[in-house]
This record gives structure tokens, C-alpha cells and sequence, in this order.
């Protein structure tokens, strides 16, 4: 969840010292000869800030203009569409000894802007003393103030009162004069690449504020009748703009260096920070080293306008997706000539190097354009909001790239540390304050490119076309083997395959990475791929699991079950405690190795005595409330408030249930005290936090709500909520995460009686808390914690089919509007409300996701009014999961147990069974062993299901003996549910069920447990 550093304690807060590092100004045309190290190394001490923020006191600040030129002026930065210019401005000239006003803002000239950074938008506005007021020899100063904010809300600027100064001697060189000669121009249309039915939303101010304000979900609420047709998926989508402008992962497997591109073709690498200023590397202090393709065609530099250029992932010759990204633009000329533009990327490791590959094709039949790169460094956003730092964005403008020519065709930093390679020689055409342009001869319309995605300065080769393919085919050879390892879903939707394809690549980068000399798992890629949290590192590491990786999974839930991450005096120690062990028997069932579960077991053993020990830690100390319930100690998460958390013993309980589950059916001796144990304490600790949940029932409230933090701040009776509208209050945005995480573990059960899960949803549904199921967080989106209400969405489907519908809506919701869908990632905190609803807004956004900075301000991020734009490997780990759910799943009793049944195409839309369609699943884990499906529509022609599957009780080979691993559990019931599609329907109830099939509701019937079936399933 968002991790809010200011209430954690204990965790040490990163934050950056940055120097203030500007850039010699020079300008190399072809031909000229260019920089060598030497002459870089000399020029270190010439490098100076060329930014300056004006300090205020009580809102005020004062400036005094340089004596030349003459009238005097001083030059304030625009970025994009954020200005630093003072808001208001009085005018003083000095009489004697005091200061006088002689006019205010509206006696000032305003400039045209002068270019200090074309990529990134960057301009200086001059603001001058007219002559007709100006008096050689006598002092002036700008007494000025500023109030600005996006649209005039400072809540979503964090430095929204900020004013910023151009330093003039930095501007007025003849390089950056000769930089106003160019002119950067963009082909295509804002978002042309969308799908029309995206690009025409667009709600009024009116409309979104009414869907901000509403208590229920606005996707579901269309789904409320029984029998309600299912949403498509172009209907989801036409809900809310997509997350296209997040950063695409170009990332090699288990790679601690990723790199990363964007819709219009830039992309970037991230290397730690440099000695050359004098501060010694560090991780905090990482540089993005970015790259952003263009054309140029005289003075003007062409590239596509965002979300413009088409982009899609590499298709081999078997549709699978593999994580090469492609993206293709034109730009038409006025005299009508067209030019077209491929470019493909991926990463790869040559000569024990990472390095982003790069192929760059323009088709230009009149050879006038050229192909061209901006290029530049800014430090990393990686910045937890200290307010003991200066809230300035200043380091992101300031460490602009210092070049040298390692050969003509690989260009080095100050450092000595290999930048670019190409195919072809590189000419600096522009070097300036804040970034580089490099371009590339008219007479190569195709170069291959590499960038590394470390520091390294053994990369002295020009990069060949048989370089870039030998890596291509490595690529290839790569990634295929990790996606035809394990299961294998084939389904009649191109867009659950790309979201499986891409999410298991994501998982086979992010998770698992070497860091400091060690293996450790990661949350996310850019900015969370430094912690650790317990609650989401799970979701990737069961995912392996279910779509048979075992031996990565198993390797991962080692390291969640280390003693580093299970330290006792962690903020996160509680949840960690029971999460760990049910992830790791979790992964123990579907992989069937005893061997590996006794290896394990101390681990597991020593979580569950714990569990036992601390239900009575200073029980005589506790009010009534808590006891028999783990010792009060935060609220979790972001929030250290004190507090008894249900959370927190709800996983515990589920680590007791589970880990005595496994150890009873592994049949392993030794293990089997432990098991009895912990059986016989869940049966307590469970009775007991039913006695405790029924206790502090708000029943007064409408529907009835269920605390999870009870006696907060140590307080008896003092429980959170309820609340209103969740997400007006910090404890309800947090209460709003953790109820999906909380339904999760399976403590909760549909209609049940004693626990209904019902508490929960019809809670969050009511006050404000989703939209698509997915949960909303202050006025955006924390789509990544949805998983326990897609999950249960899904559970409730499996029991009754009037569920299916909201489980499908649910489960796509979060494939459409909690990924991308150029990339396929899923972030944390997204701005929604209007971010995603107004075209205007929308396009704000995109453009400056290319430049974010980094967190100043914590509510700016989790309000969602910036952000990272990280691929998370929990949230692809988690799509995979309920991909796997709502295709094939074990059905599980009153404790989350497996119950003997397993239930196949449970949630999945009805056109899958349109005639001629086909869904396999191969090579499927389930706790009763592997298992195959094949299905067939001849729904119009026959109007019938063929259908075939194969079961086999072995999970595997165990890699030490080369021993068939049988499963532990054995299936008494196989379901299977046959959606027709609505055009194919001639009566409600269509199957034929006959023996040997059972019926189970008008859609489903249940097959007989066979090692292999094949039938037809006909129809009316």
C-alpha cells in the first residue's frame, strides 16, 4: 500500500543530498572536433547551478535584478504547463535609504519565453523593468509572492508557492541562443492511439464530481439484477482514460538494474550516483539516464505527440508475447511526403553487461530527415518526502549531461562510464544546460543502438546490426523458455494473453533480485524494489506456484520466511508472521515436496509457537477486549497509531490454519505435534476472534461495519469508524486497503453465518470505497490492493452464478483500469478524480509523467496527484492469481482449506464460447496434481462443447532423486461451468445434462473424476 514514511517507525527514511551541478554550455556541429576526458575532467570546477529558488519568509520573497542587460531582467522557469513566475509583484526602487513602490505587476514587460531545455519543456520568460522607468546607477528589487497549484489547487503542486530564477549567465551563451533556432514539434494527435471509444470519454466537471461524491460503485451498480448481461470489455474500458502514460519495464530476469521506455519511445536506465560531485556513490543519490528519440528535418525536430505512436510487445511465431517493445509513428510533411518511424527495445546482458538494445528504422524516401536523440541525466525520484530537505525540484534540471567521445560511435560521462553505443558515428548537434541532442548521418535509415543499464567503462565496440541480433536471438531463446515453463493458458481473448505473457515476464524480472550480495524479494521495480512490506512480495511468489514455477516459488518463499524478514521488531512483524507461513503452504501444496516442507518447517514451527506464545503476552495488562488476541501493537501498513489490528490476528490465524493443514497431509512424522498444536489453537484463536468481531459490530450503522483497529491510541472502546464516505478520512482510506487484504485470507465466508463476508463488501460498496471493485484511496485509485475483493467477487461466483457477472467485471476491471495497456504494468496510488475522467486533465498527465519528480510532498502521492508510474511485480503477481482463480481453482471449505473439488471457467466471459473458439489449459498445478483442459465450441454449427481433460496425481519430479512428487490431497468432484454467449442462447437453462453429469446450476454441471475425460456436452 502507499508506504508512508513519516509513520513508520524505525525505518530509516532515504532521502537525497543533492549537489547542485550545472553544465558547461558547448555547441558541436558535424565536423567539430568534440570534448575529450581530459577536457571534461578540467572543466569539473566550471560547472555551476543554473537554478535558483527564491527563499520566502511569511510568502514573500525578494529579488534583485542583475545590472545587466540593460534594462535589467530576470528570467523565471517554465516546465511544461507549470510556471514559477512570481504570482503577484511590486516594484521598488531605492530613494535615499528606503525602498519605494513604483509600480506593481502590470508595469512589468513579460518576454517571449527563451528555450533553456527543449525535450523537457524547460523555458526562461523574461520579466524586465521598462526603460521609460528604468534609471541607470539607482537600485531595483521585485518584492513578489506566488500562489499557484494545478488549476489553482496548491494540494495537487507540491511546490505550488515555489518561484524559480534562470540564472542568466546560463542562457545567454551562444549555445543556448543558438538552441532558439530549433524547434520541437509533435506529429500525430494527443492520444491517437487510443482505441475511439476511450478517446471520447470525457465528463463534465458536473458528472465527475457527482461520481467522486457517489457511495456506490459506479461499475457495479450496472450489474445489480440478477441475470444482468455481462460488461464487456469495451464497455469497461469506456469507463475511465487507461494508465498508458506508466513506465514500461525493459528488464532482463531478475534484474536489479531495469530499464524502462514510455509510450512515445523514450526510455531511460538508472545507474547510481557519481563521485564527479564530489559526494560519494550512493544508491540514494541514482541518476536517470534518459534517451528520447526524434527526427529532424532542417530546424525542426520532429517526435510523436503522446499516446500517438503505436506500441505493442513482440509476437513470436506461437503468440506468445515476449517483452521487446515496439512502437511505430509517420509524420507527414506539408508537401505531402510521409516518413515512418519502427523502433524496438529490449534488454539483454552481452559480455556480463545489462544493456538496453535499440533498433531505430526510418523510412524516408526524400532522405532530408535525420534521425536524432535528445539526451539526458536527472536524479532519480527517489526522494520519502523528509521535510528536513529542501522542497526543490532544482537537481532534476541541474545535472544535465557532460559528454565525451569514447570512439566516434560511444560516447562516456565524466566519469568515464559508456553512456550510448551505435552502429553508426554520433554527432553532438546541441549541448546545452539541461540536455544533449545526438544525431545520426541522413544516409543510415536504420542504427542499433545500446545504452547500459549499469556503470561500466568496458564497452569500447561500436554496436553492430550482428550484435543487436545475437541479443535479440539470446532474448528470444530467454524469455521463450520462461514463458513455455509450467502452465500454459491459451484463451480466445488476445487481451488476457498479453496481460498473462507480460505478467509472467514481469514477475521473472521484479521479484527476485540480487541486492547487495543477496537474493531479496521486491515489492516494485523503481522506487520499491529497496522494501521489503510482507503483505505483497507474497502474491508473485504464489503466482510462480500457480502457474508451475515451483522451484522459483519455492526459492522466494524461503526468503520470505528468513529471519531478516521475519525480525520480530519490524513495524510489519505481526502480518508478517502469519502471511509468511500461509504463502509458504501455499506454495508446499502445489509443488508436493516433502523434502522441501522439512527444510522449511523450523521456520514455520517457530511462527506458529509464536502465534501461540504472544495470544497471552501480558495478558493480565490487557483490557477485555484484547485478550486471546495478539498484543496491541500499530494499526499497520502506513500507520503507526497504536491499536489492537484484526488484520494482523486474522493472518495469524490463517498461518495456524494453514500450516497445520500441510504438515498433517505431508504425512511427515515429526511434523505431526506441530500440526495437532496448531489446529487445536486455531480452533480457539478463531472462536475467539468471532466473539470479538460480533462484540464491536457497529450495528447502528447502515450497513452494519466491523473495525479492524480496535482501542486505537490505547484507548478502550475507541475503535476506528465508522465512516461516512471512506475516503474522506485517513483511517478510512487505510480501513478502505485493508478490507480487500482482509477478505483475502478466507477469514470472512459468503452468507455465512457466524463470519459473512458480507460485513466487509457491502461496506465498501455503500460508502465510497470502490469503483469496479477496485478500491479507492482519497480521490484516486490503490487498484493494486484489490486482490481480496476480486478474489472473493470470484468465490462468490463459484457458489452462486448470479455472482459471475460481478466477478467478471471485477476481475477485468482490474486488467483495464489498474494496468496499462501499452505495458501491461500496475502502479500504486493513480489519480483518478479528474485525472481519468477529463480529457484536458488527462493530458496534463500524461506529459508530465515523463519528468515526475520526486515525493516532496506525501499527500501530494497519495492523493495521487504524483506519481511513480512503477511496474509492480506484486501487481502482476497478483493478476496472475486471479487469472488463475477464475480458470481453474480448488473449491475450499469454512477455514480456506481445499475440500476436494475443483471448479474450471468459473468467471470468464460468455463470447469465449462462441463457435469455433477455442480455451486450453496445459500443464496446470492444483493441489490434487496436474491437470489439462481443452475445450471446443461448435455452439451454431452442432450446438455443442467438446470438451477433454487430463488429471495426473504427480506435481512433478523431485530434482534430487528424479522421483515423481504425488500431490497431497485427491479431488472427489471436478466443475465445470459453460457460459454460452447471449446471441447463442435459445432458452435460460441450455445444457443437456445428462449422466454421467451432475447438475450443479443452470451453467455448470460436474464431471466425473476421471484420470482423463472426454465428452460432449450437448446443447438445446
Amino acid at each position: 500500500m502507499p508506504q508512508n514514511r513519516r509513520f513508520i517507525s524505525g525505518l530509516t527514511v532515504l532521502v537525497f543530498m543533492f549537489a547542485l551541478i550545472g553544465c558547461k554550455a558547448g555547441m558541436h556541429k558535424p565536423g567539430v572536433e568534440q570534448q575529450s576526458m581530459e577536457e571534461m575532467v578540467g572543466l569539473k570546477a566550471e560547472r555551476k547551478p543554473w537554478l535558483h529558488q527564491i527563499m520566502m519568509e511569511s510568502g514573500e520573497g525578494i529579488i534583485e535584478p542583475p545590472d545587466a542587460p540593460d534594462p535589467p531582467r530576470v528570467l523565471f522557469l517554465r516546465f511544461g504547463n507549470h510556471s514559477f513566475e512570481p504570482g503577484s509583484l511590486i516594484l521598488e526602487r531605492k530613494e535615499q535609504k528606503t525602498w519605494k513602490k513604483i509600480g506593481d505587476k502590470g508595469a512589468i514587460l513579460i518576454g517571449k519565453p527563451l528555450p533553456a531545455g527543449l525535450f523537457q519543456d524547460l523555458k526562461a520568460v523574461p520579466w524586465s523593468i521598462p526603460a521609460d522607468i528604468f534609471v541607470e546607477g539607482v537600485p531595483y528589487r521585485f518584492r513578489v509572492s506566488r500562489n499557484g497549484g494545478v488549476n489553482g489547487m496548491p494540494d495537487r503542486d507540491e511546490h505550488w508557492d515555489q518561484i524559480v530564477v534562470v540564472k542568466e549567465a546560463a542562457i545567454d551563451t551562444e549555445n543556448m541562443r543558438e538552441l532558439g533556432n530549433f524547434k520541437l514539434i509533435e506529429s500525430g494527435k494527443f492520444g491517437g492511439a487510443l482505441p475511439s471509444h476511450v478517446r471520447n470519454i470525457n465528463f463534465t466537471p458536473d458528472e465527475i464530481e457527482d461520481q467522486k461524491e457517489k457511495m456506490t460503485d459506479p461499475v457495479m451498480d450496472l450489474l445489480k439484477e440478477p441475470g444482468q448481461k455481462e460488461l464487456t470489455w469495451k464497455e469497461l474500458e469506456s469507463m475511465a482514460l487507461p494508465l498508458d502514460y506508466q513506465k514500461i519495464l525493459l528488464a532482463g530476469i531478475h534484474d536489479a538494474n531495469p530499464g524502462y521506455a514510455y509510450h512515445n519511445g523514450q526510455w531511460f536506465v538508472v545507474w547510481p550516483g557519481s563521485d564527479s560531485s564530489g559526494i560519494s556513490s550512493d544508491w540514494q543519490l541514482r541518476k536517470d539516464i534518459w534517451f528520447a528519440p526524434a527526427i529532424r528535418i532542417g530546424n525542426e525536430i520532429i517526435r510523436p505527440a503522446p499516446l500517438s505512436a503505436k506500441t505493442s510487445f513482440f509476437e513470436n511465431k506461437n503468440g506468445r508475447f515476449l517483452p521487446m517493445l515496439i512502437i511505430e509513428w509517420n509524420y507527414q510533411s506539408p508537401d505531402g511526403d510521409k516518413k515512418k518511424i519502427i523502433q524496438r527495445l529490449f534488454s539483454e546482458e552481452m559480455d556480463g553487461i545489462p544493456q538496453i538494445f535499440v533498433q531505430l528504422n526510418l523510412e524516408d524516401p526524400k532522405r532530408e530527415a535525420n534521425l536524432l536523440i535528445g539526451h539526458g541525466k536527472r536524479a532519480n525520484a527517489y526522494f520519502w518526502g523528509d521535510r528536513s530537505q529542501a522542497r526543490t525540484f532544482i537537481p532534476y534540471f541541474t545535472s544535465g549531461p557532460n559528454l565525451a567521445n569514447k570512439s566516434d560511435h560511444v560516447l562516456m560521462d565524466e566519469t568515464g562510464s559508456v553512456v550510448v553505443r551505435s552502429s553508426v558515428p554520433i554527432q553532438i548537434l546541441h549541448s546545452g544546460i539541461s540536455e544533449t541532442f545526438l544525431e545520426f548521418d541522413a544516409e543510415n535509415p536504420e542504427i542499433f543502438l545500446s545504452t547500459p543499464q549499469v556503470r561500466t567503462e568496458n564497452l569500447s565496440e561500436p554496436v553492430t546490426g550482428k550484435e543487436f541480433y545475437k541479443a535479440c536471438n539470446n532474448f528470444q531463446k530467454k524469455w521463450n523458455a520462461i514463458l513455455y515453463d509450467g502452465a500454459y493458458a491459451y484463451l480466445p481473448s488476445v487481451e488476457w494473453n498479453r496481460k498473462i505473457d507480460s505478467w509472467l515476464t514481469q514477475i521473472s524480472s521484479i521479484t527476485r533480485i540480487q541486492l547487495n550480495g543477496k537474493d531479496r524479494l521486491s515489492y516494485g521495480s523503481y522506487i520499491y524494489c529497496h522494501y521489503y512490506f510482507g503483505i505483497e512480495e507474497g502474491w508473485s511468489t504464489v503466482a510462480h506456484a500457480l502457474w508451475g514455477k515451483g522451484e522459483e516459488a519455492k526459492r522466494q518463499a524461503e526468503i520470505i520466511l528468513s529471519e531478516e524478514n521475519l525480525d520480530k521488531s519490524d513495524h510489519h512483524h505481526q502480518y508478517r508472521n502469519g502471511l509468511s507461513s500461509w504463502y509458504a503452504a501455499a506454495v508446499a501444496r502445489l509443488v508436493g515436496d516433502k523434502t522441501w516442507l522439512e527444510r522449511i518447517s523450523p521456520a514455520l514451527i517457530k511462527n506458529g509457537y509464536w502465534t501461540i506464545n504472544a495470544r497471552t503476552e501480558n495478558e493480565r495488562e490487557r483490557s477485555l477486549i484484547g485478550k486471546g488476541l495478539l498484543p496491541g501493537h500499530v494499526y499497520g501498513g502506513d500507520i503507526s497509531t497504536p491499536a489492537y489490528s484484526l488484520y494482523s490476528n486474522g493472518t495469524c490465524l490463517k498461518g495456524l490454519i494453514e500450516t497445520s493443514d500441510v504438515f498433517r497431509r505431508s504425512g511427515l512424522k515429526e511434523l505431526q505435534q506441530a500440526a495437532d498444536d496448531f489446529s487445536q489453537e486455531a480452533g480457539d484463536y478463531k472462536k475467539r476472534l468471532i466473539e470479538v468481531m460480533h462484540e464491536v459490530l457497529d450495528e447502528q450503522s447502515s450497513p452494519p461495519f466491523l473495525p479492524f483497529a480496535l482501542e486505537v491510541e490505547n484507548k478502550p472502546g475507541n475503535h476506528e469508524g465508522p465512516f461516512e464516505r471512506i475516503t474522506d478520512d485517513e483511517l478510512g482510506n487505510y480501513y478502505n486497503l485493508f478490507a480487500p487484504l482482509f477478505l483475502h485470507l478466507g477469514t470472512f465466508k459468503y452468507r455465512d453465518a457466524a463470519l459473512p463476508s458480507e460485513w466487509i463488501t457491502d461496506y465498501t460498496e455503500n460508502h465510497g470505497g470502490l469503483f469496479g471493485g477496485l478500491p479507492r484511496f482519497y480521490t484516486g485509485l490503490d487498484a493494486v490492493y484489490a486482490i481480496g475483493n476480486v478474489n472473493e467477487y470470484i468465490e462468490r461466483s463459484k457458489m452462486d452464478i448470479n455472482n459471475r457477472t460481478k466477478a467478471l467485471a471485477a476481475l477485468e476491471s482490474y486488467m483495464i483500469h489498474a494496468t496499462s495497456q501499452n505495458g501491461h504494468t500496475v502502479q500504486e496510488v493513480s489519480g483518478f478524480h479528474p485525472e481519468r475522467l477529463d480529457w484536458k486533465e488527462y493530458e496534463r498527465v500524461v506529459r508530465e509523467a515523463l519528468w515526475n519528480f520526486g515525493m516532496y510532498s506525501i499527500e501530494s502521492y497519495l492523493h495521487g496527484h504524483s506519481s511513480f508510474t512503477e511496474p509492480l511485480g506484486a501487481g502482476a503477481g497478483e493478476g496472475l492469481w486471479l487469472i488463475r482463480k477464475s480458470l481453474i481453482d480448488e473449491v475450499r471449505d469454512e477455514n480456506g482449506l481445499p475440500d476436494g473439488g475443483l471448479f474450471l471457467l468459473s468467471s470468464i466471459p460468455g463470447g469465449w464460447l462462441q463457435e469455433g473458439k477455442e480455451i486450453k489449459l496445459v500443464n496446470f498445478p492444483t493441489v490434487y496434481g496436474m491437470f489439462d483442459l481443452h475445450v471446443e465450441s461448435y455452439i451454431s454449427s452442432k450446438r455443442e462443447i467438446h470438451l477433454k481433460y487430463h488429471y495426473d496425481r504427480s506435481l512433478g519430479k523431485d530434482q534430487a532423486t528424479g522421483r515423481d512428487l504425488p500431490a497431497w490431497y485427491e479431488p472427489d468432484r471436478i466443475l465445470i461451468r459453460l457460459v454460452l454467449p447471449h446471441e447463442d442462447r435459445l432458452t435460460g437453462r441450455e445444457l443437456i445434462i445428462e449422466k454421467p453429469f451432475i447438475p450443479y446450476d443452470e451453467w455448470t454441471i460436474e464431471l466425473p473424476v476421471r484420470k482423463r475425460g472426454d465428452f460432449i456436452i450437448r446443447c438445446l
